[in-house]
């Protein structure tokens, strides 16, 4: 039987009609290879038409092992167009890594991780009209497996979010953190306004700006069965700062996010704490002022392994206090905590640091002469 013009496909292919196919098929019986394309005629998929718009044959290029070589036929797409639909391509693949047109924004997916280092996914469940969010871990490969772990995504998201604001916030530990020695500090001056812009910003910005912001931030965290961790490149940071030159080999920041072990009937669940803001409130200045300068000091000096920067005609008593300052640069690293985060003994205060002639080098003995033991 031959094939006429009368033959019409099915449904599900009628939106797909070639009209030069369609009168070949009038002049002969279709072969296989020409029935199956007929009668399955289906839109092309994104897949397809994203190895169509990028393939460089339609330019006239060749590409073989990874270079690419001028063909020998004819390109039907110019130069300028061939520009245009990459760089839209390259768009669109920045949009869906911050879910630009995501009606709800995963701000973690892709960078969160549970305590045994499986990845943890975005899910959600609905109950009536209301959809809540969750990030679960996903087990790979063969098992057994830890007991998964599963923690409310509005809270994590809101406890990363809100200790990034504290860090961005805290001047003292961001001049600790970047210590700048411009000309009359203006080097600081700058860091400080720009964090304070960061700061004032992150609140309204949407949330694909946010997880624009985090994946910059080189953010990662790790929720444990008891605790979650939370870190930022600090090059990174320093770098969204207009931090120019790193005075440090630090490679990460941490994040505070206090949680809490709550009974729950016969489970004990992990609970995120949002009122870590208190501990702000007894915070010394005077004793956070003494690091900063302690830092400020160490590197005058030339102890952080660089060339001194004092000058060479300063007297002997202002020599004298710089080296008494930079004592305090060797502080262990729980003291230099607590004394930013305000949770000193209550006996340790600037004076009494100041006046410890005999610090040792030693952190244990150090903590335990200062009241943290």
């Amino acid at each position: 039987m031959r094939a006429t013009s009368s033959a019409r496909p099915s449904a599900r292919c009628a939106s797909w009609n070639i009209p030069a196919f369609g009168r070949r098929a009038t002049a002969r019986r279709p072969t296989r290879t020409e029935h199956r394309t007929q009668s399955c005629r289906m839109p092309i998929t994104s897949g397809a038409l994203h190895h169509i718009l990028g393939n460089e044959l339609y330019r006239g290029v060749v590409v073989h092992k990874g270079e690419a070589h001028r063909g020998e036929h004819a390109a039907i797409i110019d130069d300028e167009l061939w520009s245009a639909v990459q760089d839209k391509l390259a768009s669109n693949r920045i949009e869906r890594r911050h879910q630009a047109n995501a009606n709800e924004v995963s701000l973690l997916a892709g960078m969160i991780r549970d305590g045994e280092g499986r990845r943890m996914a975005p899910s959600h469940a609905s109950r009536g009209d209301v959809r809540y969010r969750y990030y679960n871990s996903v087990n790979e490969g063969e098992g057994p497996h830890a007991r998964p772990i599963r923690i409310a995504a509005r809270d994590i998201e809101k406890a990363v979010v809100e200790s990034l604001q504290r860090l961005i916030g805290d001047r003292a530990q961001l001049t600790l953190l970047y210590p700048q020695h411009g000309s009359e500090g203006y080097e600081t001056v700058d860091l400080l306004r720009s964090a304070a812009l960061l700061h004032r910003n992150i609140p309204t910005m949407a949330p694909s700006d946010q997880r624009a912001l985090l994946l910059d931030l080189s953010l990662q965290v790790v929720v444990h069965a008891d605790r979650i961790e939370a870190q930022i490149g600090y090059a990174a940071l320093g770098e969204r700062l207009g931090v120019e030159q790193l005075d440090s080999d630090q490679e990460v920041v941490e994040l505070s996010i206090p949680t809490l072990m709550v009974r729950r009937g016969t489970d004990v669940k992990l609970t995120i704490q949002f009122d870590a803001s208190a501990s702000s409130s007894r915070r010394d200045p005077k004793l956070v002022e003494l690091i900063v300068k302690a830092h400020q000091a160490k590197h005058m000096l030339g102890l952080d392994g660089k060339p001194p920067t004092i000058a060479s005609d300063l007297d002997y008593y202002a020599r004298n206090h710089l080296a008494r300052l930079a004592r305090f640069a060797f502080l262990a690293p729980e003291i230099v905590t607590a004394i930013l985060e305000g949770s000193q003994p209550a006996t340790l205060s600037a004076r009494k640091l100041m006046r410890t002639s005999d610090l040792p080098m030693d952190w244990k003995q150090q903590k335990s002469m200062l009241g943290f033991s």
